[in-house]
């Protein structure tokens, strides 16, 4: 038994909003780009469409469909394959009403490379960009502190994952796989806010 639950592909939807690919059981897939409230989910070939309420907040959404899935899999003792794709912490990184400014304080790291002050060993095009300003700093603060804040509900999702493995008693006969498809520049190297290279 087969789910995914979250973002598919980049540009998924653009032609066809309620299309489901072959191989998935159940659907849950958000097309478009990366709104955290007032979005569509397509569920199993269906739009549905989602406010700014607080139980509307998109990783919140999907964790209801992500425990509702293992609880119902799991009573049919079968195996089964979730794959969840939250949109946190991407940009704009808006978190639950429950965890705003809750890093308010915190900076984003800064290692010797943050806006590092020789790199005429680096390549021609990082040689050409000055250094990181203080207004540049605070943005990128900002900027860390809101997919942080975000992360936290990514968090709370993953317990609850984890909470109803173990209820349904499947959590010994589970992998669970965390992945990421970039890191994510932050003033190192003199490289702002982004993902690009």
């Amino acid at each position: 038994r087969t789910a995914l639950i979250g973002k598919y592909l980049n540009g998924y939807g653009k032609d066809d909003p309620t299309y489901v690919p072959p191989g998935w059981d159940e659907w849950y897939a958000k097309p478009g780009r990366y709104e955290y409230y007032n979005y569509d989910l397509n569920e199993n070939g269906e739009m549905v469409s989602y406010g700014s309420a607080e139980e509307d907040y998109i990783t919140d959404v999907l964790s209801r469909y992500a425990t509702d899935f293992v609880d119902r899999a799991a009573s049919e003792g079968q195996p089964f394959f979730a794959y969840v794709a939250p949109t946190a912490p991407h940009s704009p990184a808006i978190p639950a009403e429950r965890h705003k400014d809750a890093f308010a304080d915190e900076e984003a790291p800064r290692p010797p490379s943050f806006s590092e002050e020789d790199v005429s060993d680096k390549p021609v095009w990082v040689q050409e960009l000055e250094p990181v300003s203080e207004q540049e700093a605070s943005r990128i603060d900002e900027r860390y502190q809101e997919r942080q804040e975000s992360m936290l509900a990514v968090d709370e999702m993953v317990g609850s994952l984890v909470e109803e493995l173990e209820a349904t008693g499947q959590l010994d006969n589970t992998y669970i796989v965390f992945t990421s498809d970039n890191g994510f520049h932050l003033g190192t190297h003199r490289l702002r806010h982004g993902k690009k290279t």
